[in-house]
């Protein structure tokens, strides 16, 4: 049998510089008179960062176990109790999730970008509520998020705005990486290729607000990926080992 490195994922990629932080001012306009304790996360729309909707999970009842309901600020003014706004879901027992669509699409002011199908899931967890969405930016991309440096889809809402996530969602050239996986180490037989999934995107602020692109954002025939993997053999000694990112999942 061919000897073994045991490498910790500590950390498989170069980040990017991370996304200059929005406004300080977490303030919301006008919010309604939530059910329960309202959960946050805030999106930026656009590269320039000066379009900005509140996303707010509330439940339709005080004893409800699901975060059914969600408030977002389509028109990005900071109003959350205009019409049309306020959106909600039905539980699905065979995923183990609620699924929440934000109408048909959402137009960012003052541009061309729009988000089609921009649907949020909340899934009931012993340690409280797990986030994730989904949308499709200007009929050409697909979103997802968010992700961390290790996992799969799914975050956590602030209890606060002061406390909220921050997603910026439109695909652009500042990118980051994660690995995409439900495991935390890794056992590689020297000599022998292992398969390492990754999730490319875009960096947000806060923990786990990667929004990751699809497969159609970068053409790896064209672009140029590399990522470090980090670990220590079994001797303690730590390893760096550059790949290549070539092709997609």
């Amino acid at each position: 049998m061919l000897p073994r490195v045991a490498f910790v994922l500590a950390s498989i990629f170069a980040l990017a510089q991370a996304p200059a932080p929005v406004a300080r001012d977490r303030e919301i306009g006008k919010q309604p008179a939530y059910t329960s304790e309202p959960l946050y996360g805030l999106f930026v729309l656009n590269e320039a960062k000066n379009i900005r909707s509140w996303a707010v999970f509330d439940k339709s009842s005080k004893g409800s176990p699901y975060y059914d309901v969600l408030y977002f600020d389509c028109d990005s003014d900071g109003d959350l109790t205009e019409a049309g706004e306020r959106f909600a879901g039905n539980f699905h027992p065979d995923q183990e999730w609620v699924c929440i669509q934000v109408g048909y699409e959402v137009k960012v002011r003052d541009t061309e970008s729009r988000y089609k199908r921009f649907k949020f899931y909340a899934v009931p967890t012993k340690k409280g509520p797990t986030f994730w969405f989904t949308a499709r930016w200007n009929d050409k991309v697909n979103i997802h998020g968010g992700y961390g440096d290790v996992g799969v889809a799914g975050t956590s809402f602030g209890t606060s705005p002061e406390s909220a996530p921050v997603f910026h969602v439109e695909p652009g050239e500042n990118l980051s990486y994660g690995l995409y996986t439900t495991e935390t180490r890794y056992e590689l037989e020297i000599g022998k290729e292992a398969r390492i999934a990754m999730v490319v995107g875009r960096p947000g602020e806060g923990v786990r607000s990667l929004t990751a692109l699809d497969e159609h954002f970068l053409d790896l025939r064209l672009e140029h990926l590399d990522g470090v993997l980090i670990g220590k053999n079994s001797s303690g000694v730590e390893i760096r080992v550059p790949f290549p990112i070539d092709h997609h999942c």
